[in-house]
């Protein structure tokens, strides 16, 4: 970071307190995923190193970035999160499903329950 703000060297990712933290305990993997990635598309960009602002992580870069580049960084940096946000939607579905199922077997049951009990009455 510069005195005036970031530079253009920079990309700055936003996270949660604790992503942070399960980021920059695999800060290295991600290097080196990330600097692998960019090396695949041609890119004369690589990351030199990652530094931690309140804000998340800023990755330094040895040149100024193309929009492609930030792209692959920031879907390699943030394969983590959307993990654990389409795990979160698949447990919420789960839930729901399940929540659905216990209704409907609970009105058959209900269903089934009155018509026997306007049987028994009607004999």
């Amino acid at each position: 970071m510069t005195t005036k703000g970031p530079s253009c060297k920079q990309i700055i990712v936003s996270m949660s307190s604790d992503n942070i933290k399960t980021f920059m305990t695999l800060s290295n993997d991600y290097i080196i995923n990330i600097n692998w990635a960019l090396k695949n598309v041609k890119s004369n960009v690589i990351i030199d190193f990652i530094c931690l602002d309140y804000r998340g992580p800023i990755f330094i870069l040895n040149e100024v970035a193309a929009p492609s580049d930030i792209c692959i960084v920031l879907w390699n940096a943030l394969d983590t999160n959307i993990f654990l946000f389409l795990l979160s939607i698949f447990l919420d579905f789960i839930f729901i499903f399940i929540f659905f199922f216990f209704l409907v077997t609970m009105k058959r049951h209900m269903t089934l329950k009155s018509h026997d009990m306007s049987h028994d009455v009607m004999s």
